[in-house]
């Protein structure tokens, strides 16, 4: 993916390189409007290309790994319903992003959050100013390059808290933090391998790798994009399928102007056919509406006499609901008519796979009350 320059986002400031490991140029975040940064520093070393590239630095970044069972419907939406509960984030107020690996009997989800401002503000000032915006990565991603090894590695990334990155290849799997410097043994029986990067390794200590060789290539920038929707490039592609689609209709037009005498005969013979047979359609339509208000009336007279089976519905409830979760309310609702639930889990991932068996019940809201999530779904009337 090509761009121009790379802007790193820190708790202190900003951070200007180019890609392909140049030096990097450290601002304060006091002060600093984007725009004008980016501008001068192009201006200095001669940067014609708009496109750039946002990362955010590991220490303003919420990682979490987690697993969701393998019969999960819609991944997406199963983790939507669990950001606010995963992340010190507000759902609204994050930027978020994730990959999903099949184990064995369940999904690796690895989910990477981060606080939306200043991010998206800087996004939308850069946005403005005419650049183009690739994405917004984590800045581990800047490692993640065509030179990485193929199979496990490491990437120890210094700081208050020493933060030590477990990859396969391309793929982000793991994160351990080190309360001191990691030693590199004990690093590498955590990472099962003895390639570990390490950008400032202790005195003394030559085992580690410098990172230089994954920073010389461009990131492959794959995963983990937490670009809002709002500010990605707009896809092309769909307008060029559907100019191709236009000129095959164009095309077939153009073939079916040369029968055009044909289809003159053929009309004609079909509204001779038409008038013969509208008698009988008129009857039809006739039948069609008497049976259609008897059938009205007969749904009318279901809707006053029916009642939910709600025996046969708490008997499905006991067996398909998790052990942990509990029914505070049951109800039914005038205008809809759906049956209207509302309780409490320990387990609110296996809830949602549950949901499934229950004829097309919806999970509406979740919170957090009494130290437990707080569920509200609805089942639609039968």
């Amino acid at each position: 993916m090509k761009y121009g320059l790379e802007i790193t986002i820190r708790k202190d400031g900003l951070s200007l390189s180019r890609p392909g490991g140049g030096e990097e140029e450290f601002l304060p975040r006091e002060g600093v409007r984007p725009a004008d940064v980016v501008a001068a520093y192009r201006d200095r070393k001669g940067i014609t290309d708009p496109r750039l590239v946002i990362f955010i630095a590991e220490e303003c970044l919420f990682v979490k790994k987690f697993e969701l069972p393998a019969a999960t419907a819609d991944l997406r939406e199963a983790i939507g319903y669990q950001l606010a509960l995963l992340t010190p984030f507000a759902e609204e107020a994050m930027l978020s992003g994730h990959t999903a690996t099949r184990s064995g009997g369940a999904f690796q989800i690895m989910l990477v959050a981060a606080a939306r401002q200043p991010a998206e503000t800087y996004a939308r000032q850069l946005v403005e100013a005419g650049y183009t915006i690739v994405g917004i990565f984590p800045a581990s991603q800047r490692y993640v390059t065509k030179g990485c090894p193929k199979g496990p590695w490491g990437l120890v990334l210094p700081g208050r808290f020493h933060k030590v990155l477990l990859f396969n290849g391309s793929r982000w799997q793991d994160l351990v933090l080190c309360g001191g410097a990691p030693d590199f043994t004990e690093l590498s029986q955590i990472c099962s391998t003895a390639t570990i990067y390490h950008p400032r390794p202790p005195a003394g200590e030559s085992r580690f790798l410098a990172p230089g060789p994954l920073l010389s290539h461009r990131p492959l920038l794959k995963e983990f994009n937490l670009l809002p929707a709002s500010y990605r490039k707009r896809d092309y592609s769909k307008m060029i399928i559907s100019g191709l689609l236009a000129l095959n209709l164009a095309a077939f037009l153009g073939l079916a102007g040369g029968k055009i005498h044909q289809l003159r005969a053929l009309r004609q013979q079909v509204e001779a056919e038409i008038a013969a047979i509208m008698p009988l359609v008129r009857e039809t339509n006739r039948t069609r509406a008497a049976v259609n208000e008897l059938t009205e009336k007969i749904d009318r007279l279901d809707q006053l006499g029916g009642n939910p089976d709600l025996i046969s519905l708490l008997a499905t409830l006991t067996d398909e609901l998790p052990r942990s979760a509990y029914l505070e309310m049951i109800r039914t609702d005038k205008q809809s008519r759906a049956i209207v639930l509302q309780g409490y889990t320990d387990d609110i991932a296996t809830l949602t796979t549950k949901l499934q068996a229950l004829r097309g019940a919806q999970l509406k809201s979740t919170s957090r009350r009494r130290d437990q999530t707080f569920f509200h779904m609805e089942i639609p009337s039968p």
